[in-house]
């Protein structure tokens, strides 16, 4: 008898180790599909959810671990910017705006509660699992670069040697960014886990973390190299601040190389000049160029914010609100061509008021708070790279409503996931 109900158990717990298998295969997959295919990646993450809510009806122990995971660190914030978001929609004039906008942002708690709970469900192998699923994830962008690298050489498609880089229609601004996020990724990955990874492993991240810097260059976008350059200083600062004496010469070698790419690069430095020159013509009364455009838009911006500073002028009245702007000649026509102010903060202010905007630092300073425990505890691996990413990201969304873009939304939400969760920070 004592005999039957051992075997019992262990058919038991196979079985239910076999469906924590089956889940992380799948999580594979949505880490493969991230860069390559929005709408098989979201075809992925639907079906992860439809089968996790029927073995939930199904089975009472798999019920039982994703109900008692289900409570991770950063739900809160999450959901409460969710709900501002859905709030806006209450009063805005355009709901079916805000509505898309929302749907979008949806996808900040979904694959953050899918990353986190199918992860924590299954305690055993877990940083071997970690590491295969940004392996995963790496590899998908590997590939999109490829595909890039392809098109420039003219071995594939039909625009060889034209900049910028955005294979498969990629936006230049999101592939750059993408490259950017992939690259802290990769290099804390082999910094405080080479000991873990295998030859194979090893090889991949010395070649990826290149390739995705020159594919980050090739992207032609300022965004992702200002996000880039403000993080990178960020931690490095971090790593060396006990170590003074190596700090100053890591940041002398950093900003050598940066300013050499300045001055030997002709690409790098006509797309950093043309700053300087857009500035000037704003100064003379011209406009029309990628900086001036941005300054309209953002006092665009903060005009709506002062006409609703508490709760902004509703989740999907921005171009309803520039509209109104262009025909009554206050702002140029063409502030009335964007969706946004390319500005998340501003956006946020603008739409959402000073609510919408501290429930946004919310999130970050959350993630900035758990990044500081995790650095220093033996999971720093997790903190370095939360901390990297989010820092990307507060900064490049100064000029690029980042958040709102659905690759880079499911990328930040995906990684964040694997580093904040409750067996990562407790």
């Amino acid at each position: 008898m004592k005999q039957e109900k051992s075997n019992n158990l262990t058919l038991f717990k196979d079985n239910i180790k076999n469906i924590y298998n089956y889940f992380f295969c799948w999580l594979l997959l949505f880490a493969l599909t991230i860069t390559l295919s929005k709408s098989i990646n979201t075809i992925v993450m639907l079906l992860i959810y439809i089968q996790v809510i029927i073995l939930c009806f199904l089975k009472f122990e798999f019920r039982h671990q994703i109900f008692s995971h289900i409570k991770q660190p950063l739900i809160i914030p999450i959901l409460l910017f969710l709900g501002v978001s859905i709030f806006g929609i209450l009063y805005s004039q355009d709901a079916i705006e805000g509505i898309r906008r929302t749907k979008t942002l949806i996808n900040l708690p979904l694959i953050y509660i899918m990353t986190t709970t199918l992860l924590d469900i299954d305690e055993n192998y877990l940083l071997t699992k970690n590491k295969i699923l940004i392996l995963t994830f790496l590899i998908g962008l590997f590939i999109l670069d490829t595909i890039g690298f392809l098109n420039y050489l003219g071995l594939i498609g039909n625009r060889p040697h034209i900049l910028p880089l955005h294979p498969l229609n990629i936006h230049h601004i999101w592939f750059g960014n993408l490259n950017a996020i992939s690259f802290y990724v990769a290099l804390f990955l082999l910094v405080f886990l080479h000991t873990y990874l295998k030859k194979v492993e090893l090889f991949f991240l010395i070649l990826a973390i290149p390739y995705f810097t020159i594919a980050m260059i090739m992207s032609m976008s300022r965004t992702s190299w200002l996000g880039f350059v403000g993080a990178f200083f960020i931690i490095t600062i971090l790593l060396f601040k006990k170590n003074k004496k190596l700090l100053l010469p890591i940041i002398s070698i950093i900003l050598l190389a940066s300013i050499s790419l300045f001055y030997f690069n002709d690409t790098i430095h006509h797309r950093i000049n043309l700053i300087f020159s857009d500035i000037e013509k704003y100064k003379s009364g011209i406009i029309s160029t990628s900086i001036g455009s941005r300054f309209i838009m953002w006092k665009a911006a903060f005009k709506m914010f002062l006409s609703n500073p508490i709760l902004g002028v509703g989740t999907g009245d921005y171009i309803i609100k520039t509209k109104e702007y262009s025909q009554s000649l206050k702002f140029p026509s063409f502030i009335t061509q964007y969706n946004h102010p390319h500005n998340v903060y501003l956006f946020i202010m603008a739409t959402l008021g000073l609510i919408g905007l501290a429930s946004l630092f919310y999130i970050f300073l959350k993630i900035l708070i758990y990044s500081k425990r995790l650095i220093y505890s033996e999971n720093n691996f997790y903190g370095y790279i939360s901390l990297a990413i989010t820092s990307h990201i507060m900064i490049s969304s100064l000029t690029e409503c980042i958040i709102y873009i659905h690759m880079l939304l499911v990328t930040f939400s995906f990684i964040i996931g694997i580093t904040i969760r409750q067996s990562t920070v407790s």
